[in-house]
């Protein structure tokens, strides 16, 4: 029996939805019988995707099941399944394939850390159907985990220190498995990006700190380091994981894979975890998590490695700061906020934090 789902404002959702539902239910067991059970969870939109639960109960199996639509930015939008744009077929398959390379590349169950399985794709809806996994988010655990760390309690930051290490490790057995070739990093080469990002902050922040930044980096600009080229994941953040009970790690949405070095992830991971406590008012007390344990990622990250290009890392990890601090900027401005609010929270909170960020990622280049 299919349970229609009565959810949101477009009334064409629920009818794709339940077209997709019954495409999901046919690939697993063909035609519902009388002692089969098929319900599905409301629809859920963020700003990029669309995405239900499927559960399908049968006298002998039961398969639990998620499907995610991707979609280009909802932002402003009615979220709505169909019509599929062109952007939201791009998205699509490159989850999709991320997913398929991640499905054959990412061999760490020794270590408890896993990413989503995909099932089987639907082009002509632009769903992706994946097992479904049941757990909390890291993100606040780990936020937890790190909080009583600072009052004393030491078991508690050896689990939040156990997991960084698995999480390190995973990754850079993936990316040792999956190297296409070594290359070199040449800075002179990625100066746009960076100038592209000091220039939009320079548009809304005060002070001379976009300079300073540029100023600094274009002393270095004849710098070359040795790299090693490997798929990366532009969906990688600590923010989706998922902790189940028995503490293995799942991760979700990796996003495109892009073909770089392969520092681009560690910068991005390690980023999404530095910003802990962001958007809790929490961070005003701890600015960010154990240090400790970052470095724990890292030296798990590079067990396996002959070398740990550190200056290559520093520099990357500054690009992702600025790719922050421009985004959480831009994310502030599509606030319908009152004017006088959204000032104050970018000057003491959000202009606050990046500005530490980044002078002391400044002091490391000096080392």
């Amino acid at each position: 029996m299919l349970h229609d789902i009565s959810h949101s404002q477009v009334t064409d959702n629920v009818q794709v939805q339940n077209a997709i539902t019954r495409e999901v239910v046919k690939h697993f067991i063909g035609n519902p019988g009388a002692g089969d059970l098929v319900s599905a969870g409301a629809l859920a939109e963020n700003n990029y995707s669309i995405t239900y639960w499927i559960d399908i109960v049968c006298p002998t199996q039961r398969h639990g099941l998620y499907v995610k639509v991707p979609k280009g930015d909802l932002r402003g939008l009615v979220p709505s399944i169909l019509p599929i744009r062109e952007v939201d077929q791009v998205m699509f398959k490159a989850e999709a394939d991320s997913l398929r390379l991640l499905n054959e590349k990412w061999v760490t169950s020794d270590l408890h850390v896993y990413w989503i399985t995909l099932c089987f794709a639907l082009p002509e809806y632009n769903a992706i159907v994946t097992k479904r996994v049941f757990g909390a988010e890291a993100f606040s655990i780990f936020r937890y985990l790190d909080i009583r760390r600072r009052f004393g309690f030491q078991n508690d930051f050896r689990k939040l220190d156990s997991s960084m290490a698995r999480l390190g490790a995973a990754l850079g057995r993936f990316h040792q498995n999956s190297i296409v070739r070594k290359s070199e990093f040449l800075l002179r080469q990625e100066l746009s990006k960076y100038e592209y990002y000091c220039d939009e902050i320079a548009k809304h922040t005060r002070g001379n700190l976009p300079k300073i930044v540029m100023k600094k980096l274009r002393s270095l600009e004849d710098v070359a380091i040795p790299c090693e080229i490997a798929p990366t994941l532009k969906g990688l953040d600590i923010r989706n994981v998922l902790m189940d009970e028995n503490e293995d790690l799942y991760l979700l949405d990796p996003g495109k894979t892009k073909y770089t070095y392969r520092e681009a992830d560690l910068a991005r991971f390690l980023m999404t975890y530095r910003i802990l406590y962001w958007g809790s008012w929490l961070m005003l007390v701890f600015r960010q998590p154990s240090s400790m344990a970052e470095e724990t990622f890292l030296r798990s990250y590079y067990f396996n490695s002959r070398e740990y290009p550190k200056l290559l890392f520093k520099l990357v990890l500054l690009k992702e700061q600025l790719k922050h601090w421009h985004n959480a900027i831009d994310s502030l401005q599509r606030r319908p906020w009152p004017s006088l609010l959204k000032r104050l929270v970018k000057s003491v909170y959000v202009d606050l934090y990046f500005k530490r960020q980044i002078l002391a990622q400044l002091r490391t280049l000096e080392q």
